[in-house]
């Protein structure tokens, strides 16, 4: 499928189970989102702007597994002060824009490996992982 895909603007929402997983969506708003149980971005192709800032906990709740496998982010992929309670995996997501993980708090493991980034100068990554150039971009390595 061709073009932009759809803009989904679900700033504050309230998701549980949440799967966009193998679609194509243009631009994705989940600022301050509380994204419980499981969410599942596997496989997308996001040809907009995605921002995750500050989804996480609310209201005693945690957000749940993250998983984001394999994905695409050709533009901004902001996710600044997103708390992550349990395994999140960003394993061969390729990231082509700008792509912060600043204030971002992980829990539990994260996940990486094969994950590639357009350029290391817009790239701010968790405590513990690191840049390393390969082929022709920069591939998250754990320190």
């Amino acid at each position: 499928m061709d073009g932009p895909g759809p803009d989904l603007d679900l700033t504050g929402a309230v998701l549980e189970y949440f799967d966009l997983s193998h679609r194509r969506i243009g631009g994705l708003l989940l600022r301050h989102a509380s994204l419980y149980s499981s969410t599942n971005l596997s496989g997308c192709v996001f040809t907009g702007q995605a921002y995750f800032t500050a989804a996480g906990t609310d209201r005693g709740r945690l957000v749940g597994v993250f998983r984001c496998r394999d994905a695409t982010f050709l533009d901004r992929a902001w996710f600044s002060g997103t708390a992550f309670s349990e395994r999140t995996n960003f394993s061969d997501t390729a990231f082509k824009g700008a792509t912060t993980f600043k204030g971002a708090t992980f829990a539990k493991e994260v996940l990486f490996s094969g994950t590639t980034f357009a350029d290391s100068a817009d790239v701010q990554l968790p405590d513990g992982w690191k840049l390393e150039p390969r082929n022709g971009g920069y591939v998250a390595t754990p320190i």
